[in-house]
């Protein structure tokens, strides 16, 4: 089995492309697993078809097996776990290899456990290619380790002015049915800042997988064939593991049910969606914010292609 993990920045349309390749024959979209153990087990959020964790169809059989599997499997235990080892200022150590014994010892014990539950996973839903889109560098990391597995790539990049736009919008998690919660809201220095350090931190993950690719959210959306062939080269697919262009730019794509864990709210949308870039940032951001975003992050827009040229334009 080959895991296509999708790293970068949240609000990059992450949802989105992980849903149209998961329209494809052999791949399967399971949404953010690193939530897996909290919003999952834990809390027993809403799968993307409505059904909450564990009565989800899907979910539920994955849950069963996972908790036989897995000898003293404690759910809350886990996720204390996630959250103390998926940690950014664990990076440099898994980057370099340079961990302690005592370090080394905990994290290969955790990815045991995960292998288990990607195992599980990829199992139930009868794939050969299980996209996450976790997009957490360090988790990333620790996903490579897994030596049973190809892990393949895609470094996903959106504008940073249209990420911190986003970050200001207002959200419901329809995930959440017990009370009404919200997503965070970022101002722009929270929003470039965090910005910067998920690019930079995806970038240490070339070299360290199968293979690794860089997509923009604006060419892949007016181009998805583009994104189609770059799927290809990445994962050296073969003609029984073909990716087909969903439609033509602009058109509408029907979406159907799918089993997401985690991410944004578009994934409970249903039927037909218009496949066209979100730049609504380029009219409604106030000046005072597209500059201060701006100041803080031209270095890599200009680097990726965005300073002072066009966002359609390819890198």
């Amino acid at each position: 089995m080959r895991i296509l993990y999708i790293a970068g920045s949240d609000r990059s349309g992450s949802t989105l492309l992980a849903r149209l390749l998961g329209t494809a024959p052999g791949f399967f979209a399971a949404g953010e697993v690193w939530h897996i153990f909290g919003r999952g087990f834990v809390n027993n959020e809403l799968c993307g078809c409505g059904s909450p964790f564990r009565t989800c169809p899907f979910w539920g059989g994955v849950a069963e097996q996972i908790a036989q599997r897995i000898p003293g499997f404690v759910p809350e235990e886990m996720e204390r776990t996630t959250r103390h080892l998926v940690r950014m200022r664990r990076l440099p150590a898994l980057v370099l290899g340079h961990q302690s014994s005592g370090s080394r010892l905990e994290i290969d014990t955790y990815v045991e456990v995960l292998r288990n539950v990607y195992s599980v996973i990829a199992e139930v839903a009868r794939c050969s290619v299980l996209i996450d889109s976790s997009k957490n560098a360090v988790y990333g990391h620790m996903l490579t380790r897994m030596a049973t597995y190809d892990v393949h790539v895609v470094h996903l990049i959106r504008d940073s002015r249209g990420v911190a736009f986003s970050w200001a919008r207002r959200k419901r998690r329809p995930e959440v049915t017990e009370r009404v919660v919200y997503m965070d809201r970022h101002g722009p220095v929270r929003s470039a800042a965090d910005w910067s350090i998920s690019q930079l931190t995806a970038e240490t993950l070339n070299g360290a997988t199968a293979g690794c690719i860089r997509l923009r959210y604006e060419d892949w959306v007016r181009d998805p064939a583009f994104a189609v062939e770059a799927m290809r080269e990445v994962m050296d697919l073969d003609g029984t593991q073909r990716l087909e262009a969903w439609s033509v730019p602009g058109a509408h794509l029907e979406l159907e049910i799918q089993h997401t864990l985690s991410g944004n709210p578009t994934r409970f949308q249903r039927g037909a969606t218009l496949l066209s870039a979100d730049e609504e940032w380029e009219s409604a951001m106030t000046p005072a914010r597209r500059a201060v975003v701006t100041a803080l992050t031209w270095p890599l827009l200009r680097r990726y292609g965005y300073y002072g040229r066009g966002t359609g334009r390819r890198p």
